[in-house]
This record gives C-alpha cells, structure tokens and sequence, in this order.
C-alpha cells in the first residue's frame, strides 16, 4: 500500500513537472513556486480571504 502510494506521489510530480520542462529552470524550480502559489491561493479562498 505504501508504494502504491509513493508511486501514485512520484508519478504525479514527474508529470508536474514535465509541463514546466522547456522554460529555463522550469524543473523543478519554476514547478515547486507554481505548486506553492497555487496550494497557498486555494487555501486563502478555502478560508473566506481575498487574493489581493
């Protein structure tokens, strides 16, 4: 179970980042600040804030 999982987590970064790949340092870097900014906008409007 636990590499079902791991593997599921693995798979889906490489695909994450794989969109990011053909901008100059997209991977992973450009990948982790785009991840970040959409976890940390997703849960200020999941806590009733604004995004501006």
């Amino acid at each position: 179970m636990f590499y079902t999982i791991l593997n599921t987590a693995l798979e889906s970064w490489n695909l994450w980042c794989a969109m990011f790949k053909s901008l100059p340092y997209g991977d992973p870097y450009i990948a982790t600040l785009a991840l970040f900014v959409i976890f940390a906008t997703t849960s200020k409007l999941l806590a009733g804030g604004e995004t501006t």
